[in-house]
């Protein structure tokens, strides 16, 4: 993380390059430098956003989500975003100092803020406790890789191999629907626990492959919309009852998903460890025992590889 001492300084240098003329470490820093000059615009914004929420206390007619989306043109949801980092500061003081002073970014705020919000509030004062640890991790790791280890505190924190979390999620829960009255067409939009959103897209992903594996409908776009055009209709096909696996309908309760799950033996016989391996091909997490029942529950293809990752078996 590139710390700015001298923003001017920095913009003066960048307007003033020749970009043709840049090398593969010309641009490494030339990116450094903007960097920096976003980790500064970050960091006034912030302060602007918790000055106007401690104007909103004061003058209730102030509504800062609007105010940030109509001053700085941006989304709803952006000011949103906006908010959730201003008050992760007022949770985290120390991760405020170190945002501060330039050695963390906006992204690490948001982890924390995705964080917080699968926390209860015994849970969150607990992470909170944790704040030399926290600004250790974010100031010499990336996002993502605050993010993972985030994820292991949490999992620390739970003390139950995650199945609380599991539960919350499952309540969680919904699915929305409505026409678009531009376009006329129906949207979709929904969330569901890792284990029940496993299951849905592995069957989804079952019959794109069923369906569409020699050849693609006319209808299909060629571009980046094509895997979700094929999604689609996959769905409308579960729905209808039209897609076939080994003479299954895939809407029958008989029929199973696909699912994935790359673990470890030591942790999957005697539970989670310093070194667990443990993936299931998405950015979600599966509590240990969910995976053991699935494992107990489904027809299982077992897969051996030697040290190197190659397979044997």
């Amino acid at each position: 993380m590139h710390v700015a001492t001298d923003i001017p300084e920095i913009i003066k240098r960048i307007d003033s390059s020749d970009l043709s003329c840049f090398s593969e470490h010309d641009i490494r820093d030339a990116l450094g430098d903007v960097a920096s000059i976003q980790t500064w615009v970050d960091r006034r914004k912030i302060e602007l956003t918790r000055r106007l929420q401690q104007l909103a206390t004061q003058f209730p007619s102030i509504d800062p989500q609007h105010v940030l989306a109509t001053a700085g043109n941006i989304s709803r949801y952006d000011a949103y975003r906006e908010l959730q980092r201003a008050s992760t500061l007022d949770q985290f003081p120390d991760l405020a100092r170190v945002f501060t002073s330039g050695h963390i970014s906006s992204a690490h705020l948001d982890v924390m803020a995705r964080t917080m919000r699968q926390l209860d509030p015994r849970e969150s004062v607990e992470l909170a406790q944790r704040g030399e640890w926290l600004n250790t991790i974010a100031t010499h790791t990336t996002p993502d890789n605050f993010a993972r280890a985030i994820k292991h505190e949490v999992a620390r924190i739970h003390n139950d191999g995650g199945a609380a979390k599991l539960e919350r999620q499952r309540r969680d829960a919904l699915l929305r629907h409505w026409v678009d009255r531009d376009s006329g067409m129906v949207h979709l939009h929904g969330r569901l626990d890792p284990e029940s959103g496993l299951r849905v897209v592995g069957r989804i992903e079952q019959i794109v492959e069923q369906l569409f594996h020699s050849a693609v409908p006319e209808t299909c776009p060629t571009d980046e919309r094509k895997q979700g055009h094929l999604a689609a209709l996959a769905l409308v096909a579960l729905v209808d009852g039209s897609a076939l696996v080994n003479n299954e309908s895939l809407s029958s309760h008989h029929a199973r998903a696909e699912v994935s799950v790359v673990i470890d033996y030591q942790t999957l016989v005697h539970g989670l460890h310093e070194h667990s391996v443990l993936h299931t091909g998405f950015e979600t997490e599966l509590p240990l025992e969910t995976i053991r029942r699935m494992a107990c529950e489904a027809e299982v293809i077992p897969v051996v590889f030697n040290r190197k990752g190659v397979v044997l078996d």
